[in-house]
């Protein structure tokens, strides 16, 4: 699933940020595979548990599930590109759905079976799956970027003459993924948990082959 995204920011805020150069962390690669972290030892029923099952077989690293037992209320959002931000969008999401936002509880994280270590960038199970086509698409003599939101929607370039450029097809390209990811999303976490700000797309990596 990948159920967290609004429509893009303006245009014109993405080619602010093509003319920015890309970070200099290190992105720190994780690879595809998602690993189950249970936090608690409550016993699910209901709506709750089958809210589970359903994360428990499609969530995306990075992601979180907060429950509201009491309630009967599950909130989840994945394929975050970090823990925080994951762990952060499925609390709020739970406190707005429950009378009462106390009994609110983390109950299971996705993260990447093999993490990354040292300091750098970490990227959503998607993000991980683009950067290794970015890798793999490059043209000696060429420019190609990579691209992502702050909520983890990635996009590349490659083969082209100039570095701009590359920035410039590499923030559409994170854009059209911002949409399409926006399609999946649902009203609730589209009006309530989306923050704008983490929206826009800017570039992380410049390569010339």
């Amino acid at each position: 699933m990948e159920k967290h995204f609004l429509k893009t920011a303006l245009t014109t805020a993405a080619f602010l940020s093509v003319s920015v150069g890309a970070w200099a962390e290190e992105i720190l690669l994780e690879g595809f595979r998602p690993k189950l972290t249970i936090h608690s030892d409550e016993r699910l029923k209901g709506g709750v548990k089958r809210e589970f099952g359903y994360f428990k077989k499609n969530a995306d690293f990075y992601g979180a599930l907060y429950v509201n037992l009491q309630e009967d209320i599950a909130a989840e959002f994945w394929n975050a590109p970090n823990m925080a931000m994951a762990k952060q969008s499925a609390k709020k999401s739970c406190v707005l759905k429950s009378q009462d936002p106390s009994l609110c509880k983390l109950y299971a994280t996705v993260g990447p079976k093999h993490p990354a270590t040292g300091e750098g960038i970490t990227l959503s199970q998607t993000g991980n799956r683009y950067f290794k086509k970015y890798q793999q698409s490059q043209k000696a003599g060429k420019y190609g970027a990579f691209a992502t939101s702050g909520y983890g929607a990635p996009g590349y370039s490659w083969g082209y003459a100039s570095e701009i450029e590359a920035k410039t097809s590499a923030i559409r390209a994170c854009e059209s993924k911002v949409e399409q990811m926006n399609s999946d999303t649902s009203a609730h976490i589209v009006r309530n948990v989306i923050e704008a700000e983490d929206l826009t797309c800017r570039v992380i990596h410049v390569t010339k082959s």
